[in-house]
């Protein structure tokens, strides 16, 4: 329900850590395996798979529009 809101790379690293932290790992570095895994995640199905998420949020039109393509291509 919040990938619309916060968009799909956002979410997924939410998800990840509260996952993580869920299971019972409650450590720094356990938190973020769980991030760097979801992170992982997001990269092979923006650039590795090729598929589309949701990429039309708030968090991409902040950055310049140099940054901005780069970062709605490969995240």
């Amino acid at each position: 329900m919040i990938v619309p809101i916060l968009g799909y790379l956002v979410s997924t690293l939410l998800l990840g850590s509260f996952l993580t932290w869920r299971l019972g790992y409650r450590s720094l570095r356990r938190t973020l395996n769980g991030i760097a895994s979801s992170f992982a995640v997001v990269i092979v199905f923006r650039t590795m798979l090729q598929i589309k998420t949701p990429d039309s949020i708030w968090l991409y039109d902040q950055p310049p529009s140099a940054t901005r393509a780069l970062m709605l291509t490969y995240f």
